[in-house]
């Protein structure tokens, strides 16, 4: 793909997942990086295990073979191994949860806990976490069904879907921050606790400028990403030709535009506006193209795809390997 006259490379990957490091997965790293690699496919997967999760603490030794071991199996053009670690803080204000997968652009970063970042209540730790990652070159993506927002621009994405559950589908949080402001993306994840990465219900694909680490954190970054339920599905979507995670001038219209390359039929394709479904297509082929013209003025629109067939659901961190919906991140409208 071009864009701007600059080519764009689609890759697909797991952006969380766990080993035997965490206190609740099961997995050798090295095994791990292997499944990831050579039987999933996948051309990235990022090893985010819990820094402290049911007393159990990712040590330094451990981080420290994180990092070295991803670097060891990371080659540049062929397969990346992200380094980063799971936030696990359980609350930030009554009752959210705060995790947040920390990604970095390096294999040579520090790692901060959760249980080691603030005294006194519990929000000071997750202040610190934003003041800290600041010094650091990692993002963030979120977690879970509900959470609250920081407003760091380190606040990459929202991770929409997983092997625990199709969160965007069932939870209101998401458009909400997106009503509130918040610019952020949508990736999709395993978030595995077992032995499968790249094939537990959740995949992100990035449209990267490089094969590299670094152009893998810049796409995420930029917000050139997308979520599926573990199918890897090429999806473009553009509102007044301006690409998913970018800003488009205020207008009284808009003018969206999507391609689709599917691996079976598409039964249903949405462009939602501010959390409205504003235009609608179905029983598709595998692949198309389609425009919709006078869309009414929203402050922001992403278009969800859907997949025939059923969707079979599954007890606990067990999910189809290749789920039916795919979600665009947002393309954003400035404020007048």
């Amino acid at each position: 793909m071009v864009l701007d006259g600059q080519e764009y490379r689609l890759l697909f990957g797991d952006p969380h997942t766990h080993t035997g490091l965490s206190e609740d997965a099961e997995g050798d790293l090295v095994e791990m990086l292997s499944y990831a690699r050579d039987k999933a496919q996948v051309d990235f997967v990022a090893m985010t295990d819990n820094d402290y999760i049911y007393g159990g603490r990712l040590s330094d030794e451990g981080w420290r073979q994180t990092m070295e071991d991803t670097e060891r199996w990371s080659e540049d053009g062929r397969f990346i191994a992200i380094p980063g670690y799971e936030w696990t803080q359980a609350k930030w204000g009554p009752c959210q949860p705060q995790h947040r997968s920390i990604l970095f652009g390096s294999y040579d970063q520090p790692m901060l806990r959760w249980a080691d970042a603030g005294i006194g209540q519990s929000h000071d730790a997750f202040d610190a976490l934003v003041s800290w990652i600041e010094s650091t070159n990692g993002i963030m993506n979120t977690q879970h069904a509900n959470f609250l927002l920081s407003g760091s621009d380190r606040e990459a994405n929202m991770e929409v879907i997983c092997g625990w559950g199709d969160y965007i589908n069932t939870s209101g949080c998401f458009h909400e921050h997106l009503d509130r402001g918040f610019r952020s993306g949508f990736v999709g994840t395993s978030d595995g606790h077992r032995r499968t990465p790249g094939l537990g219900g959740g995949l992100t694909g990035l449209w990267v400028k490089d094969f590299t680490l670094a152009g893998i954190i810049e796409a995420m970054s930029a917000r050139r990403c997308y979520a599926t339920a573990g199918s890897r599905m090429g999806l473009r979507f553009w509102v007044d030709g301006v690409f998913m995670g970018g800003e488009v001038p205020a207008s009284e219209s808009h003018a969206a535009k999507v391609i689709v390359d599917a691996p079976r039929e598409v039964a249903l394709v949405e462009v939602f506006g501010d959390g409205e479904v504003l235009a609608s297509r179905t029983d598709l082929g595998c692949r198309f193209e389609l425009d919709f013209a006078d869309l009414p003025a929203c402050g922001w629109y992403y278009v969800k795809v859907t997949m025939a067939g059923e969707f079979v659901r599954y007890p606990s961190n067990i999910a189809p390997a290749d789920g039916p919906w795919a979600w665009s991140s947002p393309v954003f409208v400035a404020t007048p």
